[in-house]
Protein backbone atom coordinates (compact mmCIF):
# COMPACT_ATOMS: atom_id res chain seq x y z
CA UNK A 1 0.00 0.00 0.00
CA UNK A 2 1.40 3.46 -0.85
CA UNK A 3 2.63 5.40 2.16
CA UNK A 4 0.09 8.16 1.52
CA UNK A 5 -2.74 5.63 1.92
CA UNK A 6 -1.24 4.29 5.11
CA UNK A 7 -1.03 7.82 6.53
CA UNK A 8 -4.68 8.37 5.60
CA UNK A 9 -5.57 5.22 7.53
CA UNK A 10 -3.56 6.52 10.46
CA UNK A 11 -5.49 9.81 10.46
CA UNK A 12 -8.74 7.89 10.55
CA UNK A 13 -7.50 5.65 13.36
CA UNK A 14 -6.36 8.70 15.31
CA UNK A 15 -9.77 10.30 14.96
CA UNK A 16 -11.36 7.15 16.37
CA UNK A 17 -8.78 6.68 19.14
CA UNK A 18 -10.59 5.74 22.38
CA UNK A 19 -10.55 8.46 25.01
CA UNK A 20 -9.53 5.85 27.60
CA UNK A 21 -6.24 5.26 25.82
CA UNK A 22 -5.34 8.94 26.03
CA UNK A 23 -6.49 9.15 29.63
CA UNK A 24 -3.94 6.51 30.60
CA UNK A 25 -1.08 8.26 28.78
CA UNK A 26 2.15 9.28 30.44
CA UNK A 27 2.72 12.76 31.73
CA UNK A 28 4.68 14.86 29.23
CA UNK A 29 8.43 15.14 29.78
CA UNK A 30 9.60 17.98 31.97
CA UNK A 31 12.04 20.61 30.64
CA UNK A 32 14.73 19.01 32.79
CA UNK A 33 14.10 15.61 31.21
CA UNK A 34 14.26 17.07 27.71
CA UNK A 35 17.55 18.84 28.40
CA UNK A 36 19.00 15.70 29.98
CA UNK A 37 18.03 13.52 27.00
CA UNK A 38 19.48 16.04 24.54
CA UNK A 39 22.78 16.12 26.44
CA UNK A 40 22.83 12.32 26.73
CA UNK A 41 22.37 11.76 22.99
CA UNK A 42 24.82 14.34 21.63
CA UNK A 43 27.90 12.06 21.68
CA UNK A 44 25.96 9.29 19.93
CA UNK A 45 24.96 11.35 16.88
CA UNK A 46 27.64 11.96 14.26
CA UNK A 47 27.75 13.14 10.66
CA UNK A 48 28.56 10.72 7.85
CA UNK A 49 30.17 12.37 4.83
CA UNK A 50 31.20 10.86 1.51
CA UNK A 51 31.72 11.60 -2.16
CA UNK A 52 29.49 10.46 -5.01
CA UNK A 53 31.70 10.59 -8.10
CA UNK A 54 29.59 10.03 -11.19
CA UNK A 55 30.68 10.30 -14.80
CA UNK A 56 29.50 13.90 -15.13
CA UNK A 57 29.84 15.36 -11.64
CA UNK A 58 31.32 15.00 -8.19
CA UNK A 59 29.20 15.73 -5.13
CA UNK A 60 29.84 15.62 -1.39
CA UNK A 61 26.92 14.23 0.61
CA UNK A 62 26.35 14.11 4.34
CA UNK A 63 23.73 13.01 6.83
CA UNK A 64 23.18 11.85 10.39
CA UNK A 65 24.59 8.57 11.70
CA UNK A 66 24.14 6.81 15.03
CA UNK A 67 26.98 5.28 17.06
CA UNK A 68 26.12 1.65 17.81
CA UNK A 69 29.38 0.21 19.18
CA UNK A 70 32.36 1.24 21.28
CA UNK A 71 34.75 0.60 18.37
CA UNK A 72 33.24 3.20 16.06
CA UNK A 73 30.53 1.37 14.13
CA UNK A 74 27.91 3.78 12.77
CA UNK A 75 24.42 3.06 11.46
CA UNK A 76 22.27 5.29 9.25
CA UNK A 77 19.13 4.94 7.10
CA UNK A 78 19.82 3.20 3.78
CA UNK A 79 18.74 6.30 1.86
CA UNK A 80 21.93 8.03 2.99
CA UNK A 81 23.80 5.80 0.50
CA UNK A 82 20.90 4.81 -1.76
CA UNK A 83 21.08 1.59 -3.76
CA UNK A 84 20.65 3.54 -7.02
CA UNK A 85 24.25 4.72 -6.61
CA UNK A 86 26.74 2.24 -8.09
CA UNK A 87 29.13 0.80 -5.51
CA UNK A 88 32.17 1.99 -7.48
CA UNK A 89 30.97 5.60 -7.40
CA UNK A 90 30.71 6.08 -3.62
CA UNK A 91 34.04 6.78 -1.92
CA UNK A 92 36.08 8.89 0.53
CA UNK A 93 33.95 8.23 3.59
CA UNK A 94 34.40 10.30 6.73
CA UNK A 95 32.85 10.49 10.18
CA UNK A 96 32.50 14.03 11.53
CA UNK A 97 32.19 14.46 15.29
CA UNK A 98 30.57 17.86 15.91
CA UNK A 99 32.06 20.05 18.65
CA UNK A 100 30.62 23.10 20.36
CA UNK A 101 34.02 24.79 20.66
CA UNK A 102 35.28 24.45 17.10
CA UNK A 103 35.06 22.67 13.78
CA UNK A 104 33.96 19.01 13.74
CA UNK A 105 36.65 16.40 14.21
CA UNK A 106 37.14 14.47 10.96
CA UNK A 107 37.94 10.76 10.88
CA UNK A 108 38.45 8.55 7.85
CA UNK A 109 35.89 5.78 7.58
CA UNK A 110 34.91 2.76 5.53
CA UNK A 111 31.56 1.69 4.14
CA UNK A 112 30.93 -1.62 5.88
CA UNK A 113 27.89 -2.40 3.77
CA UNK A 114 24.28 -1.71 2.95
CA UNK A 115 21.80 -3.93 4.79
CA UNK A 116 18.56 -4.20 2.86
CA UNK A 117 17.09 -6.56 5.46
CA UNK A 118 16.39 -3.49 7.61
CA UNK A 119 16.97 -0.58 5.21
CA UNK A 120 20.13 0.63 6.95
CA UNK A 121 23.77 1.18 6.03
CA UNK A 122 26.85 0.76 8.23
CA UNK A 123 30.13 2.65 8.41
CA UNK A 124 33.22 2.21 10.58
CA UNK A 125 35.52 4.99 11.66
CA UNK A 126 39.20 4.18 11.29
CA UNK A 127 41.21 4.24 14.55
CA UNK A 128 42.95 7.49 15.40
CA UNK A 129 46.68 7.59 14.64
CA UNK A 130 49.24 7.46 17.44
CA UNK A 131 49.67 11.23 17.50
CA UNK A 132 45.89 11.86 17.65
CA UNK A 133 43.62 11.87 20.67
CA UNK A 134 41.70 8.57 20.80
CA UNK A 135 37.94 8.70 20.37
CA UNK A 136 35.63 7.50 23.11
CA UNK A 137 32.51 6.29 21.33
CA UNK A 138 29.20 6.31 23.18
CA UNK A 139 26.80 3.80 21.57
CA UNK A 140 23.06 4.16 22.01
CA UNK A 141 21.16 1.56 24.01
CA UNK A 142 18.22 -0.01 22.24
CA UNK A 143 14.87 -1.28 23.45
CA UNK A 144 12.96 -3.61 21.13
CA UNK A 145 9.67 -3.06 22.96
CA UNK A 146 7.43 -1.05 20.68
CA UNK A 147 6.03 2.13 22.29
CA UNK A 148 2.31 2.11 23.03
CA UNK A 149 -0.28 4.64 21.95
CA UNK A 150 -0.20 7.50 24.43
CA UNK A 151 3.48 7.08 25.37
CA UNK A 152 5.71 10.10 25.04
CA UNK A 153 8.85 9.82 22.91
CA UNK A 154 11.56 12.32 22.02
CA UNK A 155 13.60 12.45 18.84
CA UNK A 156 17.11 13.89 18.78
CA UNK A 157 18.79 14.92 15.55
CA UNK A 158 21.33 17.34 14.13
CA UNK A 159 20.81 20.48 12.10
CA UNK A 160 22.68 21.24 8.83
CA UNK A 161 26.24 22.49 8.67
CA UNK A 162 25.11 26.12 8.45
CA UNK A 163 23.87 25.66 12.04
CA UNK A 164 27.10 23.96 13.12
CA UNK A 165 25.44 20.51 13.12
CA UNK A 166 23.82 21.59 16.40
CA UNK A 167 21.69 18.93 18.12
CA UNK A 168 17.97 19.56 18.50
CA UNK A 169 15.06 17.70 20.06
CA UNK A 170 11.29 17.32 19.77
CA UNK A 171 8.90 15.63 22.18
CA UNK A 172 5.78 13.92 20.82
CA UNK A 173 3.15 11.44 21.86
CA UNK A 174 2.56 8.08 20.21
CA UNK A 175 -0.66 8.21 18.17
CA UNK A 176 -0.74 4.93 16.24
CA UNK A 177 1.17 1.74 15.38
CA UNK A 178 0.88 0.52 11.78
CA UNK A 179 1.76 -2.84 10.30
CA UNK A 180 3.17 -3.45 6.87
CA UNK A 181 6.42 -4.36 5.07
CA UNK A 182 8.05 -1.73 7.27
CA UNK A 183 6.20 -1.21 10.57
CA UNK A 184 5.51 2.43 11.38
CA UNK A 185 5.07 4.39 14.60
CA UNK A 186 3.07 7.59 14.20
CA UNK A 187 3.26 10.55 16.57
CA UNK A 188 0.89 13.46 17.07
CA UNK A 189 3.63 16.06 17.10
CA UNK A 190 6.91 16.41 15.21
CA UNK A 191 10.13 14.46 14.81
CA UNK A 192 13.63 15.60 13.98
CA UNK A 193 15.29 14.90 10.61
CA UNK A 194 16.16 11.62 8.88
CA UNK A 195 18.72 9.57 10.80
CA UNK A 196 17.55 10.88 14.17
CA UNK A 197 17.15 8.59 17.15
CA UNK A 198 13.80 8.26 18.91
CA UNK A 199 14.00 7.71 22.68
CA UNK A 200 11.58 6.78 25.40
CA UNK A 201 11.61 8.95 28.51
CA UNK A 202 14.06 6.53 30.17
CA UNK A 203 16.62 7.47 27.51
CA UNK A 204 16.58 4.17 25.60
CA UNK A 205 16.37 4.21 21.80
CA UNK A 206 13.04 2.82 20.56
CA UNK A 207 13.31 3.75 16.88
CA UNK A 208 14.90 5.66 14.04
CA UNK A 209 13.54 8.45 11.85
CA UNK A 210 13.83 7.66 8.16
CA UNK A 211 13.09 9.67 5.02
CA UNK A 212 9.40 9.80 4.22
CA UNK A 213 8.09 10.54 0.73
CA UNK A 214 10.17 13.05 -1.22
CA UNK A 215 12.06 14.54 1.72
CA UNK A 216 15.82 14.37 1.33
CA UNK A 217 17.84 12.17 3.69
CA UNK A 218 20.81 14.53 3.27
CA UNK A 219 21.91 17.51 5.33
CA UNK A 220 24.08 18.63 2.39
CA UNK A 221 23.01 22.12 1.37
CA UNK A 222 19.96 21.93 3.63
CA UNK A 223 18.41 25.09 5.02
CA UNK A 224 18.22 25.22 8.82
CA UNK A 225 14.80 26.86 8.89
CA UNK A 226 13.38 24.34 6.40
CA UNK A 227 14.87 21.47 8.41
CA UNK A 228 13.09 22.48 11.62
CA UNK A 229 9.86 23.25 9.74
CA UNK A 230 9.67 19.84 8.04
CA UNK A 231 6.83 18.04 9.76
CA UNK A 232 7.99 14.44 10.10
CA UNK A 233 5.51 12.35 12.08
CA UNK A 234 6.59 8.74 11.42
CA UNK A 235 9.48 6.64 12.70
CA UNK A 236 10.52 2.99 12.44
CA UNK A 237 10.48 0.95 15.69
CA UNK A 238 13.80 -0.45 16.90
CA UNK A 239 12.64 -4.07 16.61
CA UNK A 240 12.78 -3.69 12.81
CA UNK A 241 16.57 -3.24 13.12
CA UNK A 242 17.22 -5.97 15.68
CA UNK A 243 18.74 -8.52 13.29
CA UNK A 244 20.97 -5.94 11.62
CA UNK A 245 22.18 -4.56 14.93
CA UNK A 246 23.02 -8.09 16.11
CA UNK A 247 24.81 -9.05 12.88
CA UNK A 248 25.78 -6.02 10.78
CA UNK A 249 27.54 -6.47 7.44
CA UNK A 250 31.30 -6.17 7.24
CA UNK A 251 33.55 -4.86 4.47
CA UNK A 252 35.57 -8.07 4.85
CA UNK A 253 32.48 -10.31 4.76
CA UNK A 254 29.79 -8.76 2.52
CA UNK A 255 26.23 -9.61 3.42
CA UNK A 256 24.70 -12.41 1.34
CA UNK A 257 20.96 -12.13 0.90
CA UNK A 258 18.81 -15.15 0.05
CA UNK A 259 16.46 -15.54 -2.87
CA UNK A 260 13.44 -17.81 -3.38
CA UNK A 261 13.31 -17.39 -7.16
CA UNK A 262 9.76 -16.08 -7.59
CA UNK A 263 8.57 -12.82 -9.14
CA UNK A 264 5.35 -10.90 -9.69
CA UNK A 265 3.76 -11.94 -6.42
CA UNK A 266 0.21 -10.73 -5.69
CA UNK A 267 -1.62 -10.60 -2.39
CA UNK A 268 -5.01 -12.26 -2.70
CA UNK A 269 -8.04 -9.99 -2.57
CA UNK A 270 -11.07 -10.79 -0.43
CA UNK A 271 -12.88 -12.22 -3.46
CA UNK A 272 -10.02 -14.59 -4.34
CA UNK A 273 -9.65 -15.68 -0.71
CA UNK A 274 -13.33 -16.59 -0.77
CA UNK A 275 -12.78 -18.64 -3.95
CA UNK A 276 -9.97 -20.55 -2.26
CA UNK A 277 -12.10 -20.86 0.91
CA UNK A 278 -9.43 -19.15 3.01
CA UNK A 279 -11.67 -16.81 5.00
CA UNK A 280 -9.52 -13.94 6.29
CA UNK A 281 -6.31 -15.95 6.00
CA UNK A 282 -3.62 -13.97 4.11
CA UNK A 283 -2.32 -15.59 0.91
CA UNK A 284 -0.07 -14.74 -2.04
CA UNK A 285 -0.33 -15.88 -5.66
CA UNK A 286 2.88 -16.64 -7.57
CA UNK A 287 3.19 -14.94 -10.95
CA UNK A 288 6.55 -16.12 -12.32
CA UNK A 289 8.85 -18.91 -11.21
CA UNK A 290 12.47 -18.33 -12.24
CA UNK A 291 13.91 -21.24 -14.20
CA UNK A 292 16.43 -23.28 -12.20
CA UNK A 293 15.78 -21.15 -9.10
CA UNK A 294 15.01 -22.50 -5.62
CA UNK A 295 11.22 -22.38 -6.07
CA UNK A 296 11.38 -24.07 -9.49
CA UNK A 297 13.59 -26.85 -8.13
CA UNK A 298 11.09 -27.37 -5.29
CA UNK A 299 8.16 -27.69 -7.69
CA UNK A 300 6.45 -24.33 -7.26
CA UNK A 301 4.43 -23.40 -10.34
CA UNK A 302 3.10 -20.16 -11.73
CA UNK A 303 -0.42 -19.58 -10.37
CA UNK A 304 0.19 -21.46 -7.11
CA UNK A 305 -1.08 -19.71 -3.97
CA UNK A 306 1.18 -19.57 -0.92
CA UNK A 307 -0.84 -19.88 2.30
CA UNK A 308 1.87 -20.74 4.85
CA UNK A 309 5.63 -20.72 5.32
CA UNK A 310 7.33 -23.18 7.65
CA UNK A 311 3.92 -24.26 8.91
CA UNK A 312 2.92 -20.75 9.99
CA UNK A 313 0.31 -18.50 8.46
CA UNK A 314 1.72 -15.64 6.41
CA UNK A 315 2.30 -12.43 8.29
CA UNK A 316 -0.58 -10.04 7.85
CA UNK A 317 -0.24 -6.46 6.63
CA UNK A 318 -2.70 -3.59 6.58
CA UNK A 319 -3.75 -4.56 3.03
CA UNK A 320 -3.35 -7.46 0.61
CA UNK A 321 -1.00 -5.35 -1.52
CA UNK A 322 1.60 -5.41 1.26
CA UNK A 323 1.75 -9.21 1.60
CA UNK A 324 4.37 -9.91 -1.13
CA UNK A 325 6.79 -7.35 0.27
CA UNK A 326 6.29 -8.68 3.80
CA UNK A 327 7.05 -12.22 2.59
CA UNK A 328 10.13 -11.10 0.66
CA UNK A 329 11.31 -9.14 3.71
CA UNK A 330 10.94 -12.19 5.96
CA UNK A 331 12.79 -14.37 3.47
CA UNK A 332 15.61 -11.81 3.23
CA UNK A 333 16.23 -12.29 6.94
CA UNK A 334 16.97 -15.98 6.55
CA UNK A 335 20.45 -17.34 5.77
CA UNK A 336 21.47 -18.51 2.31
CA UNK A 337 21.10 -22.31 2.26
CA UNK A 338 18.12 -22.35 4.65
CA UNK A 339 15.32 -24.77 3.78
CA UNK A 340 11.90 -23.13 3.59
CA UNK A 341 8.67 -25.14 3.62
CA UNK A 342 5.79 -23.64 1.63
CA UNK A 343 2.16 -24.68 1.80
CA UNK A 344 0.56 -24.18 -1.61
CA UNK A 345 -2.85 -24.34 -3.23
CA UNK A 346 -3.23 -24.95 -6.96
CA UNK A 347 -6.05 -23.66 -9.17
CA UNK A 348 -8.19 -26.68 -8.20
CA UNK A 349 -7.70 -25.83 -4.47
CA UNK A 350 -5.53 -28.89 -3.90
CA UNK A 351 -3.04 -28.35 -1.08
CA UNK A 352 0.55 -29.53 -1.12
CA UNK A 353 3.81 -28.78 0.63
CA UNK A 354 7.18 -28.17 -0.98
CA UNK A 355 10.61 -27.43 0.45
CA UNK A 356 12.92 -24.91 -1.23
CA UNK A 357 16.56 -24.28 -0.39
CA UNK A 358 17.31 -20.55 -0.52
CA UNK A 359 20.13 -19.49 -2.84
CA UNK A 360 22.12 -16.28 -2.90
CA UNK A 361 20.35 -13.34 -4.50
CA UNK A 362 21.63 -12.53 -8.01
CA UNK A 363 24.01 -9.62 -8.49
CA UNK A 364 22.24 -6.26 -8.35
CA UNK A 365 22.64 -3.39 -10.82
CA UNK A 366 24.57 -1.28 -8.30
CA UNK A 367 27.13 -4.10 -7.98
CA UNK A 368 27.75 -4.40 -11.73
CA UNK A 369 31.11 -3.36 -13.14
CA UNK A 370 30.98 -0.39 -15.49
CA UNK A 371 33.21 1.54 -17.86
CA UNK A 372 32.95 5.11 -19.20
CA UNK A 373 33.87 5.81 -22.81
CA UNK A 374 34.78 9.39 -21.99
CA UNK A 375 35.55 10.57 -25.54
CA UNK A 376 32.08 9.70 -26.84
CA UNK A 377 30.24 10.22 -23.56
CA UNK A 378 28.57 6.92 -22.63
CA UNK A 379 28.90 4.24 -19.95
CA UNK A 380 28.39 0.52 -20.39
CA UNK A 381 27.94 -1.95 -17.57
CA UNK A 382 27.61 -5.68 -17.04
CA UNK A 383 24.23 -7.29 -17.52
CA UNK A 384 22.68 -8.69 -14.36
CA UNK A 385 19.69 -10.92 -13.76
CA UNK A 386 17.19 -8.03 -13.68
CA UNK A 387 18.31 -6.79 -17.11
CA UNK A 388 17.59 -10.12 -18.75
CA UNK A 389 14.48 -10.99 -16.74
CA UNK A 390 12.59 -7.78 -17.44
CA UNK A 391 13.50 -8.01 -21.13
CA UNK A 392 12.26 -11.63 -21.23
CA UNK A 393 15.69 -12.78 -22.42
CA UNK A 394 17.44 -16.08 -21.68
CA UNK A 395 19.46 -15.72 -18.50
CA UNK A 396 22.70 -16.42 -20.36
CA UNK A 397 22.17 -13.68 -23.00
CA UNK A 398 25.48 -11.85 -23.58
CA UNK A 399 25.87 -8.11 -23.97
CA UNK A 400 26.14 -4.90 -21.97
CA UNK A 401 23.69 -2.23 -20.86
CA UNK A 402 24.00 1.49 -21.47
CA UNK A 403 24.08 2.97 -17.97
CA UNK A 404 24.79 6.66 -18.61
CA UNK A 405 24.85 9.13 -21.50
CA UNK A 406 26.50 12.49 -21.05
CA UNK A 407 24.46 15.49 -22.13
CA UNK A 408 25.49 17.07 -25.44
CA UNK A 409 27.95 14.25 -26.09
CA UNK A 410 28.59 12.41 -29.33
CA UNK A 411 26.64 9.43 -27.97
CA UNK A 412 23.64 11.63 -27.16
CA UNK A 413 23.75 13.23 -30.61
CA UNK A 414 23.82 9.79 -32.22
CA UNK A 415 20.62 8.73 -30.44
CA UNK A 416 22.05 6.20 -28.00
CA UNK A 417 19.67 5.70 -25.06
CA UNK A 418 19.92 4.62 -21.46
CA UNK A 419 19.15 0.90 -21.00
CA UNK A 420 19.97 0.06 -24.62
CA UNK A 421 21.30 -3.52 -24.73
CA UNK A 422 24.60 -3.49 -26.63
CA UNK A 423 25.04 -6.68 -28.65
CA UNK A 424 27.81 -5.75 -31.10
CA UNK A 425 30.69 -3.28 -31.35
CA UNK A 426 31.81 -2.62 -34.92
CA UNK A 427 30.07 -5.86 -36.05
CA UNK A 428 31.85 -7.94 -33.39
CA UNK A 429 29.84 -9.71 -30.70
CA UNK A 430 30.04 -8.18 -27.21
CA UNK A 431 30.77 -10.92 -24.69
CA UNK A 432 32.15 -9.08 -21.62
CA UNK A 433 32.83 -5.64 -20.23
CA UNK A 434 36.60 -6.12 -20.33
CA UNK A 435 36.45 -7.40 -23.89
CA UNK A 436 34.37 -4.39 -24.93
CA UNK A 437 36.79 -1.96 -23.28
CA UNK A 438 39.85 -3.52 -24.89
CA UNK A 439 38.26 -3.64 -28.35
CA UNK A 440 36.95 -0.08 -28.04
CA UNK A 441 40.30 1.37 -26.91
CA UNK A 442 42.21 -0.48 -29.61
CA UNK A 443 39.80 0.75 -32.30
CA UNK A 444 39.85 4.36 -31.12
CA UNK A 445 43.64 4.36 -30.98
CA UNK A 446 44.07 3.01 -34.51
CA UNK A 447 41.04 4.80 -36.00
CA UNK A 448 40.69 8.08 -34.06
CA UNK A 449 38.44 9.79 -36.63
CA UNK A 450 36.24 6.82 -37.58
CA UNK A 451 32.74 6.33 -36.11
CA UNK A 452 32.00 3.67 -33.51
CA UNK A 453 29.10 1.48 -34.59
CA UNK A 454 26.96 -0.21 -31.93
CA UNK A 455 24.25 -2.77 -32.55
CA UNK A 456 21.71 -2.36 -29.76
CA UNK A 457 18.47 -4.02 -28.77
CA UNK A 458 15.77 -1.58 -27.76
CA UNK A 459 12.19 -2.52 -26.96
CA UNK A 460 12.48 -5.85 -28.74
CA UNK A 461 13.90 -4.30 -31.90
CA UNK A 462 17.48 -4.09 -33.14
CA UNK A 463 18.95 -0.69 -34.01
CA UNK A 464 22.28 0.45 -35.38
CA UNK A 465 23.79 3.49 -33.63
CA UNK A 466 26.64 5.19 -35.44
CA UNK A 467 28.58 7.51 -33.12
CA UNK A 468 30.81 10.05 -34.85
CA UNK A 469 33.80 11.18 -32.76
CA UNK A 470 34.01 14.90 -31.92
CA UNK A 471 35.97 16.92 -34.44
Amino acid sequence: MPLSCRIAIFLLSLALLPAAAMAQAQAPPTPEQVRSLLEQMQPSLVIVKYVWEGEANRQELEGVGVVISEDGLIMAPLDLVPTVLPDVQVKDFQILIPRTDGDPRELEATLEGRDERSNVVFFRAKPASEDEEPVTWRPVKWSYERPSVGDYVVSVGRLPEEAGFAPYIYASRMAANLRGPVPLCVVDGQLTSSGSVVLNLAGTAVGLVERIGQRSPFLTGADTLQTVEDRLTIFIPARFYEQSLAGPPSADEPLKLPDLGVERLTGLSKELREYYELGDRPAIQVGDVIADGPAAKAGVQSGDVIVAMNGERLERGDSADELPEILQRNISRLPVGEEVSLTLLDAAKNERQVTATLEERPKQIREAQRWFAEDLGFTVRELVFADRYFRNLPLDTPGLSIAFIKEQSAAAAAGLRNNDLVRKLNQNDVESLEGFREAYEAFRQSNPTDPVVLEVQRGGETSIVRIEPPR
